[in-house]
């Protein structure tokens, strides 16, 4: 009995100890992500639901959201800030707010295979996303 009372403590020590990652610790080489996407005007365009997509194998796709302003933040998971450096493909859909009509933006934007949009990832690097 007591090895089991023994052993149950040691598991729920050890999952606690896995569990206290702190949110945007960037232990897997991700570098912060933020930004802005304008339009042709060079004013901020949002609120817009972002993806991003790496464009060299062996690195995650990352999600994002512009604010009304444009500016917005990317992270590769809902624990994980920021994205690996390298090249991503950018796609952009409009997040309709209640009482709020949605951000008018080109469709070839929504899709991977149509989107032109493309950003360098880098350490201290600032992107700024420009709708043509």
């Amino acid at each position: 009995m007591r090895l089991r009372i023994a052993f149950s403590l040691a598991l729920a020590g050890a999952l606690a100890v896995a569990g206290c990652g702190t949110k945007g610790d960037l232990a897997g080489g991700q570098v912060p992500v933020k930004g802005k996407v304008v339009g042709k005007e060079g004013k901020g365009v949002g609120p817009l639901a972002m993806r991003f997509y790496p464009t060299e194998p062996g690195r995650s796709n990352g999600t994002g959201e512009s604010a009304a302003d444009g500016t917005f933040s990317a992270k590769t998971s809902s624990t994980v800030d920021g994205l690996i450096p390298g090249k991503y493909k950018v796609t952009l859909a409009p997040l309709p707010k209640p009482g709020a009509s949605p951000v008018p933006i080109p469709a070839k934007y929504a899709d991977e295979s149509s989107s032109d949009l493309i950003v360098e990832v880098a350490s201290g690097k600032d992107l700024t996303i420009e709708l043509k």
